[in-house]
């Protein structure tokens, strides 16, 4: 009987050892899997609310930038100037250099202009653009792209429905606008003459590409400590199923030792509620079958 009962053990050793492998396997898989996903969506989340943030930011620097500009402007010049033939005119001259200093002082801005509302519903004509016509890509040819905005050309504003309240208060884009010039973000506040009439619009342009460049730059950030922290989660996977398996690792030991004839050997009670929980009922179980341990009650019997 004790030679059987030492084979059937052993047998139940090699299996708890092989069983233990697999659930530690399966168990660290399940958590790293979980760790690298909730890794992923804490990644994707902080972009983008850092994301937004960035938006957020230029928005609200071109907005403050519009109205200082506004407050600046000569609005005596500024409302003299009604046909094309005007830009070489003192007043143009005056409130173009005005605008060029900005630009000048701020390189992150594009352009910095002034627009009238017209007759036409959401259609504004140019006055001043503090940026002049130039071959920025050097190919000897002046695209239409590169052209600045000339006095008393039309502008539709549509597409830009914060340009619009831009002649009521200080505003910014939502989102990136397109028009013949490029891709942008814009902000807006409202021109004012000496009656307090909002005569004009003060709009301060910011190339869509900074913004672009700033989003690549955090993604590769955030995209680089998510590559920091795999190891960690890793190792905290590894860790995590080894304590999780650790019941079956009691178990296998004590099945060891009585697989090689060590009948009387008991797991001891460490303090620990689950592991001791396997140990006490793996040391019944060896009790049930050694005579020395037996219940009384059992061996009347």
């Amino acid at each position: 009987m004790v030679y059987f009962f030492g084979k059937y053990i052993r047998g139940m050793s090699d299996h708890a050892i092989t069983i233990r492998e697999e659930y530690q396997r399966k168990v660290f898989i399940f958590i790293s899997l979980f760790l690298l996903l909730a890794l992923i969506a804490a990644g994707i989340f902080a972009f983008s609310f850092r994301s937004n943030q960035i938006l957020q930011e230029r928005q609200q620097e071109l907005q403050e930038a519009a109205f200082r500009v506004a407050r600046k402007i000569p609005i005596t010049a500024h409302e003299a100037l009604i046909s094309r033939d005007q830009q070489e005119s003192d007043e143009y001259l005056e409130v173009q250099t005005l605008l060029k200093a900005i630009l000048d002082a701020n390189p992150g801005f594009d352009d910095v202009y002034t627009l009238r509302p017209t007759q036409t519903a959401h259609i504004f004509q140019f006055i001043v653009s503090g940026k002049d016509t130039e071959d920025e890509n050097n190919d000897g040819i002046i695209d239409e792209s590169e052209e600045k905005a000339y006095l008393t050309e039309l502008y539709d504003a549509t597409n830009s429905p914060e340009l619009e309240k831009g002649l009521l208060a200080p505003t910014a884009d939502k989102n990136i606008t397109y028009d013949k010039w490029g891709s942008w973000l814009s902000g807006y506040a409202p021109l004012r003459n000496a009656k307090g009439q909002a005569v004009a619009v003060v709009g301060v342009d910011m190339k869509a590409e900074l913004i672009k460049e700033r989003r690549a730059e955090l993604a590769r950030n955030v995209g680089i400590a998510m590559l920091l922290v795999v190891p960690i989660i890793i190792l905290a996977a590894f860790l995590l199923a080894r304590w999780l398996s650790r019941p079956f690792e009691v178990l296998a030991l004590g099945m060891s030792r009585v697989s090689h004839g060590d009948y009387h050997y008991r797991l001891p009670m460490k303090g620990d509620k689950i592991n001791d929980a396997f140990s006490e009922l793996f040391n019944n179980m060896l009790n049930m079958y050694d005579p020395e341990h037996r219940p009384k009650r059992d061996q009347k019997n």
